[in-house]
Protein backbone atom coordinates (compact mmCIF):
# COMPACT_ATOMS: atom_id res chain seq x y z
CA UNK A 1 0.00 0.00 0.00
CA UNK A 2 1.20 3.68 -1.23
CA UNK A 3 1.41 5.70 1.58
CA UNK A 4 -0.11 9.17 0.90
CA UNK A 5 1.15 12.08 0.57
CA UNK A 6 -0.50 15.01 2.95
CA UNK A 7 -0.40 18.67 1.14
CA UNK A 8 1.90 21.14 2.22
CA UNK A 9 1.92 24.71 2.69
CA UNK A 10 2.63 26.05 -0.87
CA UNK A 11 0.90 22.94 -2.83
CA UNK A 12 -1.39 23.45 -5.14
CA UNK A 13 -4.16 21.12 -5.13
CA UNK A 14 -6.83 20.71 -8.10
CA UNK A 15 -8.69 18.77 -6.51
CA UNK A 16 -10.57 18.42 -2.33
CA UNK A 17 -12.87 16.83 -0.72
CA UNK A 18 -13.96 15.90 2.35
CA UNK A 19 -17.39 13.04 2.98
CA UNK A 20 -19.20 11.59 4.79
CA UNK A 21 -19.69 8.09 3.92
CA UNK A 22 -22.38 5.66 4.14
CA UNK A 23 -23.00 1.79 3.61
CA UNK A 24 -24.32 1.10 0.03
CA UNK A 25 -27.86 1.23 -0.06
CA UNK A 26 -28.74 2.83 3.43
CA UNK A 27 -29.98 6.28 3.95
CA UNK A 28 -28.13 8.80 5.91
CA UNK A 29 -24.37 8.33 7.20
CA UNK A 30 -22.32 5.59 9.27
CA UNK A 31 -21.36 7.69 12.60
CA UNK A 32 -17.51 8.37 12.25
CA UNK A 33 -17.14 6.78 8.40
CA UNK A 34 -15.26 9.52 5.83
CA UNK A 35 -13.24 10.08 2.84
CA UNK A 36 -10.96 12.57 2.12
CA UNK A 37 -9.80 12.72 -1.57
CA UNK A 38 -6.60 15.05 -3.20
CA UNK A 39 -5.64 15.36 -6.15
CA UNK A 40 -2.15 17.70 -6.52
CA UNK A 41 -2.33 20.35 -9.47
CA UNK A 42 0.11 18.08 -12.54
CA UNK A 43 -0.53 14.91 -11.12
CA UNK A 44 -2.86 11.96 -12.30
CA UNK A 45 -2.50 10.05 -8.72
CA UNK A 46 -5.37 10.77 -6.00
CA UNK A 47 -4.47 10.56 -2.46
CA UNK A 48 -7.41 9.01 0.03
CA UNK A 49 -7.54 8.68 3.78
CA UNK A 50 -10.78 7.13 4.96
CA UNK A 51 -12.71 4.99 7.26
CA UNK A 52 -14.36 2.70 6.01
CA UNK A 53 -18.57 2.64 6.53
CA UNK A 54 -18.58 -1.44 6.53
CA UNK A 55 -16.04 -2.55 8.88
CA UNK A 56 -15.22 1.02 11.02
CA UNK A 57 -10.96 0.55 10.30
CA UNK A 58 -9.11 3.17 9.23
CA UNK A 59 -7.22 3.17 5.79
CA UNK A 60 -4.87 5.34 3.41
CA UNK A 61 -4.55 4.63 -0.51
CA UNK A 62 -2.97 6.51 -3.55
CA UNK A 63 -4.73 5.23 -6.92
CA UNK A 64 -5.37 6.83 -10.34
CA UNK A 65 -7.60 9.31 -10.46
CA UNK A 66 -10.60 8.71 -12.64
CA UNK A 67 -14.44 9.94 -12.51
CA UNK A 68 -16.65 8.25 -10.88
CA UNK A 69 -14.21 7.36 -8.02
CA UNK A 70 -14.19 4.50 -6.23
CA UNK A 71 -12.00 2.18 -4.24
CA UNK A 72 -11.60 -0.15 -2.10
CA UNK A 73 -10.85 -0.75 1.39
CA UNK A 74 -7.52 -2.07 2.56
CA UNK A 75 -9.28 -4.20 5.28
CA UNK A 76 -12.59 -5.55 4.41
CA UNK A 77 -12.02 -5.34 0.36
CA UNK A 78 -15.65 -3.68 -0.16
CA UNK A 79 -16.01 -1.19 -2.73
CA UNK A 80 -16.63 2.48 -1.58
CA UNK A 81 -17.77 4.98 -4.17
CA UNK A 82 -17.92 8.50 -4.11
CA UNK A 83 -20.53 10.18 -5.87
CA UNK A 84 -21.46 13.61 -7.74
CA UNK A 85 -17.57 14.66 -8.29
CA UNK A 86 -17.16 17.94 -9.89
CA UNK A 87 -13.81 19.07 -11.78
Amino acid sequence: MAITREPKEGDQVKYFTNRFLSKRGEKGYTPGAFAKIWVFEGESVANVKYKCPYCLKDGDIQQEWSRPFKFSCGNCGKVIKIPKLKK
